[in-house]
Parts: C-alpha cells; structure tokens; sequence
C-alpha cells in the first residue's frame, strides 16, 4: 500500500477510506504555474505561545460542527480568531510542502471554498493551557473523520493527474506548534469569541 492510501487509512477511517475510493474526485484544471507561488516573509516569534487548531477554508461552513466537537469533549477554546488571506498564510505555514502542491491548493481555495461575497474564510481556535498538542492531534484525526476530506484529481496540461487532499483542518506537530502559532497569528484579522 503506498503512502497516500495509508495516510487516507489514517485520517479517514476504513469505512471513510472505502466510501472515498468509490466515490468520484472533483476535477480541477490548474491554470497556474510554480512562480505564482512564492515563499513570504519572516515570522517575528516571542516566547509565549498557545496550542491552537486551524479550521482551513474546507472546514470553515462546518465550524459550528468542531467547535461541537470540541466543547462536547470538554475542550476550553479562549478565542477564536478569523484569518485574513489564507492563501498567503498557507505559503508561510507549509514552507516544506511542495510549492507546486501549495499552488493547486491555492487554486482549490478560490474555485471552491470562497463564500458568497468572495472571501476564503478560515478560522484559528486558540486552547486553554492546559489542551496538549498530543490531544489536539487526537482530535485532529477525529474531526477529520467527522467531516470528512475533500479529495481533487488536479490536471495540469499533460501531466499526469495529481491527486490532492483538503483537510478541513490542521494541528502543527509539537516541534513546529510555536513557529505556526505566530504565523497564523500575524494572519489573523478579528476576534470572533
């Protein structure tokens, strides 16, 4: 089994992984290219941080549903914070993911994920202190399962097609909580609780 089916496996659950595989792939026809795609600016990080949660633009209609999750498990959220340009957040965020995945992302967000007034909304759910990032990424797996991941077949001219996947949310791992924190943190807009 190669890494991409494991990872569904992981993330979506046998049964998920099942309904995925029989289940068609959106298409998207990529009109970019890599140069579109730059990597951004230096992140200024204190000493202080939180554990915090990114609900990404596929997860942003569902954020009623993880914060349900969330406080249902007794989780204490102290703020939650809008992001105000996800798509240049995503370039500093996931410095090691592939820029040209990062472009095909990019275009997702704006084909799909963009509210009736043109914006891509995504959300940060800032933690209690005493949330883990052990229990986050937990929670991560869970919520993944609950709502599901969106999965594209991206078509770019001749190659061959891409499969890419949209999670509706994302939890850093320890060692790069504190790096991501600041970067979501400087994209962050306003207060919504």
């Amino acid at each position: 089994m190669n890494k991409r089916n494991k990872w569904k496996i992981r993330n979506l659950g046998c049964w998920g992984y099942l309904k995925a595989s029989l289940k068609k792939n959106k298409k998207v026809y990529f009109k970019g290219n890599v140069t579109t795609v730059e990597k951004r600016s230096q992140v200024f990080m204190e000493d202080k941080w939180e554990n915090f949660m990114l609900v990404k633009p596929s997860g942003a209609n569902k954020l009623n549903k993880i914060i349900g999750i969330l406080t249902k498990k007794h989780y204490i959220i102290n703020e939650i914070l809008e992001i105000k340009d996800y798509n240049q957040l995503m370039i500093d965020m996931f410095p090691n993911v592939n820029p040209l995945e990062v472009a095909y992302w990019k275009q997702i967000n704006d084909e799909f994920y963009k509210d009736p007034y043109g914006n891509i909304k995504a959300y940060i759910l800032i933690f209690d202190k005493n949330v883990s990032v052990e229990q986050l990424e937990k929670e991560k797996i869970f919520i993944r399962r609950k709502c599901g991941i969106d999965i594209y077949d991206v078509i770019d001219g001749e190659k061959p097609v891409y499969e890419t996947s949209i999670t509706p949310i994302h939890v850093p791992d320890k060692e790069n909580m504190r790096k991501e924190y600041f970067v979501a943190f400087k994209y962050s807009s306003k207060k919504i609780h």
